[in-house]
């Protein structure tokens, strides 16, 4: 399903995978669309979207289902210290 967003997807971890999307118009749409799809044959997924990879992923961990970042500042700042503890 990764690949229907975006070319360059890698496995980062055994249920994780990184995309880089070089088209970001919609992009929020299309990422909630196939977690849906996800969800209809069983698996549970997030997102996080933000402008570096690091970032992306602590997003995901907070993202109910998607969460984007903006402000990479101040959403790194508003996170308790043990957060990066979680990765």
């Amino acid at each position: 399903f990764s690949y229907t967003l975006a070319p360059y997807v890698e496995a980062t971890a055994p249920g994780l995978c990184t995309a880089q999307f070089t088209d970001t118009r919609q992009v929020e749409t299309k990422v909630r669309s196939v977690i849906a799809q996800l969800d209809e044959i069983g698996l549970a997924a997030r997102a996080g979207m933000a402008h570096t990879a690091d970032t992306s992923l602590l997003a995901a961990h907070l993202a109910r289902p998607v969460l984007r970042v903006g402000d990479a500042q101040s959403f790194l700042a508003s996170l308790p210290i043990d957060k990066p503890a979680l990765v």
